[in-house]
């Protein structure tokens, strides 16, 4: 069986999961698991790679997510056809031309000016402390330090979190309540499995982020769009189900033999970053710096576009959203963008139930390009899209 030839890097942090789903992914798409080939199951592919069923479970659901699978009930995971403009190996030469579009989510041109829209600016980042902090550790380590560690994440990182939530954020919660994962589709996937036996219908924000919906729907639940107020604000009934879900986590721990995602030694410096203060100066100064780019935008657009266009949803997170007033259509915007050498993202990949008249909106990123770029590149786009700045 080909899925026998996966050997893991054991020079990584990267989860086992995270290794499968680009193993298989990566069969796929070379053709080496051609369409309509069955998959192993989740518990024979487990036994046979000598894992909990947790990981093997994991990567299944990415590629479903992504489309690389398909589920038959009661029949199994079925390799999916792929969709244009994926390649097949007698098209590799047409995967090294420059600008391909390869099967991922991800942009991987270059552009002069990226407003992308979770972007970090990582300028700030203290590295000399952490590289210390993070010595020190290497210098205490234990060989079991090596190991999975606590499922739930090590109890010191989740005694600071908590910690931190109760004094900037006004949560009262204990270490028990928190769960450290690697990445946000383990994470949720977990929650997914641990609502399982008392919810069949979720109610997710449109539009909102896709990840959260997405990944409820391939673990079997009707995804409901809810609707924001004109300012991006909620307005819906939240269920407290979060006793149930904490009984649920301990079964799932013993059924499952969930284990942890996240590097015990990357916890572990965390928690010794956030207990020290080093998190909280932090995040003073970057939210100065984020205030700086938010207000530098506002006005940037403000002077190029003007009645061309409108903010929406300003001061709230790392980016706003640009409704555009202009006669060309979303995707010849799009186009116009990217030849100007700007990266903007449109809105429409977050809706769940599209309105009939579709705004022409875009994300415009402030955290992670340069203060001193935020004015020329929206003049830039100005320009791509009405001719003039």
């Amino acid at each position: 069986m080909l899925l026998l030839t996966l050997k893991w890097n054991e020079a990584t942090n990267e989860p086992q999961y995270v290794q499968l789903y680009t193993y298989i992914k990566n069969e796929i798409i070379a053709g080496r698991l051609a369409e309509k080939v069955r998959l192993p199951s989740v518990r024979k592919l487990a036994d046979l790679l000598g894992l909990s069923t947790t990981p093997v479970e994991m990567a299944y659901q990415q590629l479903l997510a992504e489309g690389f699978i398909q589920s038959r009930p009661r029949s199994g995971y079925f390799v999916e056809k792929l969709p244009d403009p994926e390649f097949s190996p007698k098209e590799k030469s047409q995967h090294e031309q420059p600008g391909w579009n390869r099967p991922t989510v991800r942009d991987a041109r270059n552009y002069q000016y990226d407003f992308h829209m979770s972007q970090n600016d990582f300028a700030l980042f203290p590295y000399t402390l952490w590289r210390r902090l993070y010595n020190q550790l290497l210098c205490q380590a234990r060989e079991e330090d090596l190991f999975y560690g606590d499922p739930q994440g090590e109890p010191g990182l989740r005694r600071q979190i908590a910690d931190y939530l109760h004094r900037y954020r006004g949560v009262t919660c204990s270490p028990d309540q928190i769960v450290v994962g690697a990445d946000q589709f383990g994470l949720l996937s977990l929650i997914c499995l641990m609502l399982k036996p008392q919810l069949e219908r979720i109610g997710a924000e449109n539009p909102g982020y896709l990840l959260y919906a997405n990944t409820f729907r391939q673990h079997g639940y009707e995804t409901v769009p809810l609707s924001l107020l004109e300012d991006g604000s909620r307005c819906f009934r939240a269920v407290r189900v979060a006793g149930a879900a904490r009984r649920r986590f301990y079964t799932l721990l013993r059924d499952t033999l969930l284990e942890q995602s996240a590097s015990r030694l990357h916890q572990r410096a965390m928690g010794a970053f956030m207990q020290n203060g080093h998190l909280e100066k932090h995040v003073r100064k970057m939210r100065s710096l984020y205030r700086k780019k938010h207000d530098a935008l506002l006005a940037a657009v403000q002077k190029h576009f003007g009645a061309r266009a409108a903010v929406i949803g300003a001061d709230a997170g790392f980016h706003v959203l640009l409704r555009i007033y202009s006669e060309r259509s979303e995707e010849e915007l799009k186009r116009l963008a990217i030849q100007a050498g700007v990266r903007v993202s449109s809105t429409a990949f977050t809706w769940l139930k599209p309105p009939v008249d579709m705004p022409k909106e875009f994300f415009l990123g402030f955290s992670g390009i340069a203060l001193d770029q935020i004015e020329p590149g929206i003049a830039a786009l100005c320009q791509a899209w009405f001719g003039d700045s």
